[in-house]
């Protein structure tokens, strides 16, 4: 065993009950980012192992919280490796680009706001429960990225550095990833909740 591990044993839990203490939690990050099963089992698996290799935990933060780093780490390359077996741009056309974005990158059209809320409805279980399925029915790289931007709250700007996309590539797939969302919501949750005042 190197001198490094020996150093971080004391303040980690012994690496036999990792997936007992951390296994499901890190499942459900994978999951709730990415939404496919094997792949997710697989990312955890990989950032055990990387965890056993690592020389980086210095005690500075929560043992779960360096666990999850280093799974974000994970899903970022698994995703940079999809970008290159299957270009972005695949999602989309060149025409779509053109039609949301004028030749300054700026909305040609903005995107309309949501309804207001109320603190009621954003506290609702059924409200975020609705929200969860249809993050869940966006497709794997969309639902990625807008997790990551807008829950994670990572830039755009690191966000194209670390998936080697470009701006023009990042903003249609948040632009897709939030409209399906909307439609979904407007669909599951907006349209029977407006039903529901006037019963």
């Amino acid at each position: 065993m190197s001198h490094s591990y020996q150093g971080k044993q004391s303040m980690l839990t012994d690496p036999q009950h990792w997936v007992e203490q951390h296994g499901d939690a890190l499942f459900r990050y994978a999951m709730s980012r990415i939404g496919n099963r094997h792949i997710a089992e697989d990312l955890v698996q990989e950032t055990f192992i990387a965890a056993l290799k690592s020389p980086s935990f210095e005690g500075d933060s929560d043992e779960r919280t360096w666990f999850v780093a280093i799974l974000r780490n994970k899903m970022i390359d698994y995703l940079r490796k999809q970008n290159r077996e299957h270009p972005i741009s695949s999602l989309h056309s060149e025409q779509e680009g053109n039609q949301l974005f004028d030749g300054r990158g700026e909305w040609q059209t903005q995107p309309r706001e949501w309804p207001n809320l109320s603190e009621d409805t954003l506290e609702s279980q059924e409200f975020w429960l609705t929200f969860r399925k249809c993050v869940e029915r966006l497709p794997e790289r969309l639902r990625t990225v807008f997790m990551m931007r807008e829950v994670e709250q990572i830039s755009t700007e690191e966000l194209c550095g670390e998936l080697e996309v470009t701006p023009g590539n990042m903003s249609v797939m948040l632009y897709r990833a939030r409209l399906s969302l909307r439609q979904c919501l407007e669909k599951n949750w907006f349209c029977r909740a407006g039903e529901g005042e006037h019963t």
